[in-house]
């Protein structure tokens, strides 16, 4: 039987240890993909422990984390708040809610789940892309949406049957290696929503 999941958000004091995970989990899922250099390069790049410490500290940002009993990582996933999903002018559910006056909703991107390969296909991704919708709702996210790598296959299925479906098309500059990926898009309940369909 599997160890017992915790989800959190993560904090300062988990800078050095995801930004090692974050860079061996995307190194995993790539590595077979890009050039050595083009992968070496998008790592320093993107998950130096200094631009991971100011991701955690940015108030628009959220990282979860999902660890076992012993505190180590199994996954993780990556939030960010405000921004559009490429190629769209405005996107659906831009409402106000009833509720909330003072608080348009916003789009939000899931930038980025990654899990343990030793941890695949036991339901971690599930676990944190519900969580980070629920987080996305409760801070009056409209849309949750991303991008995957077209030759991702095993990924495009995953969020398929995580109800995203296609929006497009757009490009990924992978340490200078040009990737084409899908835009997949949620759209996320309002809280209100959630708690009317409490007891159904």
């Amino acid at each position: 039987m599997d160890p017992e999941l915790t989800i959190r958000p993560a904090t300062s004091r988990d800078t050095a240890a995801l930004s090692a995970f974050a860079a061996r989990t995307f190194r995993e899922a790539f590595e077979h993909m890009v050039p050595p250099a083009a992968m070496a390069h998008y790592l320093h790049d993107s998950f130096d422990e200094a631009r991971v410490a100011a991701e955690i500290a940015d108030p628009d940002t959220i990282f979860l984390v999902a660890t076992d009993d012993s505190g180590a990582f199994a996954g993780y996933c990556k939030l960010h708040f405000g921004t559009s999903p490429p190629g769209t002018r405005r996107v659906p559910g831009g409402e106000v809610p009833d509720d909330q006056p003072e608080r348009p909703r916003i789009p939000v991107k899931l930038w980025r789940l990654y899990t343990a390969r030793e941890w695949q296909g036991r339901g971690v991704g599930v676990q944190l892309l519900e969580c980070a919708a629920m987080i996305g709702s409760k801070r009056h996210g409209e849309l949750l949406w991303l991008t995957v790598n077209t030759g991702n296959t095993g990924a495009v299925r995953f969020y398929e049957r995580n109800g995203f479906i296609h929006a497009g098309f757009t490009t990924f500059d992978l340490g200078g290696d040009i990737q084409r990926d899908f835009v997949m898009v949620r759209e996320l309940p309002t809280v209100r929503d959630r708690h009317s369909s409490v007891g159904r």
